[in-house]
């Protein structure tokens, strides 16, 4: 899974490549913003003075030094697009690697409004302008190429703000049975549910129950590891900086998946290990640090974690169709997964034939993910946070969601789903883009990533 974080940030000039950037008001505002990033942070303060928000300076400043840990300087290296609302640049970081930045910009202020960052480099616009109706016609067309050739099984979903354009279903949800995928089928959307998590901690950090700072220790006392409970911080899960592993592995492997049901049914595969490194010293990717996060909301909150999400995120946000559902494979509504893998945790097998991902997967998904949804739903979540249902914009920012410039994924064995908002057109327009597939990845990220290319070349007028 993949979070792809905007990060409102400001940042400044240093490093170029030979004309990367423009000469127009956008190109000075990102050169500004790169040349504060890379000369460190009082000049990213300095930054942040001249570009106000409703973020506390401190939380700003605290998120670029993550973000400076994480990255190191940039280089920018080729322009890829720029139009009324934004300015998408590929740049490259001390280490070598090319990352995709998209600039967006205020429209009734000079100034940058948000930075998204995308570890994949974008793909260009497929071809010159087209009006909004041609482009969506590639899209459906591209779709349907797809699925006639195996590649996807799934649906797809287009918005302009709220209004969905396009939606569309392909191949099967149960293919035994002959039921076809349809609008209203439910996906398992695999480490999205991550950031149903970050959520529930937002909630409970703007109650006043638990601040970020705090450590695991404080909560759950009886943790088993004696360094999580008294160093790891709450921030740190979030970030995956706790050094805890992955449940993924051998241990998992060796158990009837019918036997995971619980949050604490997930302990044994990973909270006895020891830590990949020292809390705070480097980032790994954390099924586990997600439990840890899960277990301190049922905690807190005294409900289980799956009733604490459906009332408090589902419920609230609108969210008819979303649940953490078990995999059994008897509900027609919920599309069994199809995959290539051997075992969870293990990369598929060449010239293997599709077969059923159940028991190989927990029969219930957990607060590091698969709960299953709908693509309508998806979009109803993502305008829920930006509407401020769930929980305060300011709060989001402390947990790095942005629902205006976001990108999402999740993806295991026959799963993966993708969800991408703020895409900006050859006009007025951004778009949000949910795609839920139940092959394995990158079936819905890769197809997403080339509607995004046909969505830039909209000549659409509506902002």
């Amino acid at each position: 899974m993949k979070i792809l974080p905007v990060f409102l940030l400001a940042l400044s000039p240093a490093l170029w490549g030979a004309d990367a950037l423009p000469s127009t008001p956008h190109g000075q505002f990102v050169r500004q913003y790169l040349d504060a990033f890379n000369a460190g942070e009082a000049a990213m303060r300095a930054y942040f003075e001249k570009t106000p928000s409703r973020t506390p300076m401190d939380e700003r400043v605290a998120r670029y030094r993550r973000m400076k840990e994480d990255i190191g300087s940039l280089t920018a290296v080729r322009l890829v697009s720029e139009d009324a609302g934004s300015l998408i640049l590929v740049v490259r970081n001390a280490a070598g690697d090319e990352i995709s930045m998209t600039f967006m910009f205020a429209p009734d202020k000079p100034q940058i409004a948000g930075v998204r960052i995308d570890r994949g480099v974008p793909q260009q616009p497929a071809g010159p302008p087209e009006e909004e109706s041609a482009a969506l016609t590639e899209v459906r067309s591209l779709v349907e190429q797809k699925s006639k050739a195996g590649e996807f099984s799934g649906t797809v979903l287009i918005a302009r703000g709220e209004d969905v354009l396009w939606q569309g279903a392909y191949g099967f949800a149960n293919q035994d049975a002959h039921i076809p995928n349809q609008a209203d089928t439910r996906f398992d959307v695999g480490s999205i549910a991550k950031s149903f998590t970050r959520v529930a901690i937002a909630q409970l950090v703007e109650q006043g129950k638990l601040k970020l700072a705090d450590k695991v220790g404080a909560y759950l006392p009886e943790y088993p590891n004696q360094t999580v409970r008294e160093q790891v911080t709450i921030q740190q899960l979030l970030d995956m900086r706790s050094g805890i592993g992955d449940f993924f592995g051998e241990k998992l492997r060796q158990v009837p998946k019918d036997k995971i049901r619980t949050l604490r049914d997930y302990l044994p595969f990973f909270a006895g290990d020891p830590l990949l490194f020292a809390p705070g010293t480097d980032q790994r990717y954390s099924n586990g640090g997600y439990i840890v996060l899960g277990l301190i909301i049922e905690r807190i909150s005294g409900q289980s974690y799956y009733d604490y999400v459906q009332k408090n995120i589902f419920e609230r946000a609108g969210m008819k169709n979303s649940e953490f559902g078990l995999r059994t494979g008897n509900d027609p509504m919920q599309a069994i997964g199809y995959t290539r893998r051997p075992g969870a945790g293990l990369d598929p097998l060449p010239g293997a034939e599709c077969h059923p991902n159940l028991g190989i997967l927990p029969v219930r998904g957990s607060s590091a993910g698969s709960a299953q949804s709908t693509a309508a739903d998806l979009l109803i979540y993502v305008q829920a946070l930006s509407k401020g249902k769930l929980v305060a914009p300011s709060t989001l920012e402390k947990v790095d969601l942005h629902p205006g410039g976001m990108g999402i994924a999740g993806g295991a064995a026959g799963i993966n789903a993708s969800i991408e908002t703020g895409i900006p057109s050859a006009g007025l327009a951004t778009y949000t883009v949910v795609v839920m597939s139940n092959f394995d990845p990158p079936s819905a990220e890769g197809l997403s990533e080339q509607i995004r290319g046909l969505l830039r070349r909209a000549k659409s007028a509506h902002a």
